[in-house]
């Protein structure tokens, strides 16, 4: 074989040999990615899975006095600790003693006073790792039996009962449609913190439908929604997140995606 056909042929299995590696590279980087993706999203679950079980393993034996000590600027709970469960079965099943009119707001919300002196309110957002918010969980509460005896007047007041209803006064609207009204203040803002917009990315794609369906599973008034429900949600977060591209493409992510110092455990 002459000179010049060996060094073509050489430089034709050194080309093959370069797309070779990079090929494997890739393909391992992404397989490295998936598996971390993988993990990252089971942890996520573990997290959500939460036992109401009311035995305590702590000093404290007021779920009420551990809650409470949980409360630091940034977060009213921490991400994971053993007494979550003992907190929220307590928060699920402690006798109401005294029920109020709630704070400031456009929807229907009580004050209730459970025993032992908490205060709790009719009101989720633990699968978005906004713990500032307070813990949720589901109870089934006798109107008749639990509320009204324990309830202020001012609260009585507010009850809808046979004659009492405005002739004007809005109950139902049928066929209502959703018009995404609710996005305009994320549009007109288009400014969104980095955290909770690595966490809503993470959410996508089915993720959201399970995070939620395992965060529910062991509620008292579990399922709390349907399979249709779950879906409606995906797809209004698949909403949230063509808005925040639409911001990012127009200002560029340096404007609209704001460094909050904060870090998710699955990221």
């Amino acid at each position: 074989m002459k000179l010049k056909q060996r060094v073509v042929l050489l430089a034709i299995l050194l080309v093959i040999f370069i797309f070779t590696k990079v090929f494997l590279i890739d393909n391992l980087d992404t397989s490295a990615a998936n598996r971390e993706d993988q993990r990252a999203f089971h942890r996520m679950m573990a997290s959500l899975h939460v036992e109401l079980d009311p035995r305590l393993d702590h000093t404290l034996q007021s779920p009420w006095e551990i809650a409470a000590q949980w409360v630091v600027p940034r977060e009213v709970y921490p991400e994971e600790t053993p007494e979550l469960g003992a907190v929220m079965h307590a928060m699920t099943t402690k006798k109401i003693i005294k029920a109020d009119v709630g704070y400031k707001g456009t929807q229907l919300k009580a004050l209730l006073i459970l025993e032992g002196g908490q205060k709790v309110v009719f009101k989720p957002k633990r699968i978005l790792g906004f713990r500032r918010a307070p813990l949720v969980v589901g109870r089934f509460v006798n109107l008749r039996t639990e509320i009204k005896p324990v309830a202020t007047e001012q609260l009585l007041g507010t009850f809808m009962t046979v004659g009492s209803l405005k002739r004007l006064a809005l109950v139902l609207l049928v066929g209502l449609q959703l018009d995404g009204g609710v996005m305009t203040c994320l549009f007109f803002f288009c400014s969104i913190r980095v955290s909770t917009w690595n966490r809503l990315n993470y959410l996508k794609n089915g993720v959201l439908k399970s995070a939620l369906k395992t965060a529910m599973s062991h509620d008292p008034i579990s399922p709390v929604l349907s399979d249709p429900h779950l879906d409606a949600l995906d797809q209004r977060l698949l909403s949230i997140l063509a808005t925040v591209k639409q911001c990012t493409d127009q200002f560029g992510p340096d404007v609209v995606l704001v460094e909050d110092r904060m870090t998710l455990s699955h990221l």
